[in-house]
Parts: structure tokens; sequence; C-alpha cells
């Protein structure tokens, strides 16, 4: 008997772990100039709904992570170039 839930423990907890496992969405990218096609640093680029922010580096390039996703969010980019 101890066997069989045994399995069933194993079987709950392989069923369980993907669900643990979302949750979290990432966007990268590279800002550039439409025009020259240069990568443009310092840029600041941010989460509208769930409020988080990050800059771009010397290279144009960014990474936000949200932990809780917000459906129907959007991405804002601002310079005071």
């Amino acid at each position: 008997m101890l066997r069989i839930t045994y399995h069933y423990f194993i079987l709950f907890i392989l069923f369980l772990l993907p669900t643990l496992c979302f949750g979290q969405a990432v966007y990268e990218g590279q800002v550039i100039d439409k025009e020259t096609e240069r990568a443009i640093p310092s840029v600041t680029v941010t989460l509208v709904k769930a409020k988080f922010v990050t800059k771009t580096n010397e290279r144009g390039y960014f990474k936000l992570s949200a932990d809780n996703p917000v459906d129907g969010d959007a991405l804002q980019f601002s310079s005071e170039l």
C-alpha cells in the first residue's frame, strides 16, 4: 500500500511543478533609430501596468522580467534626446 501512495505522490508533484513554473514574462530587445539604424543607449523602458522599469545599455539592449504579468500590458519607451 505504501508503494501505491508513493507513486501517487510522485505523480502529484510532477503535475504540480509545471503550474508553479508559469507566471513570469520576459521582455527583451534592442532599441534602434529607424533612420540611422543605430542603437540608442539610455532609453527608459517601462512595463506600464506592472510598473517595472529598466534602461537600455550602451548597445541599445534591454531585458525586463515581470513575475506576475498583467493582461493587456504595454511597453513604453522614452528618452531625453
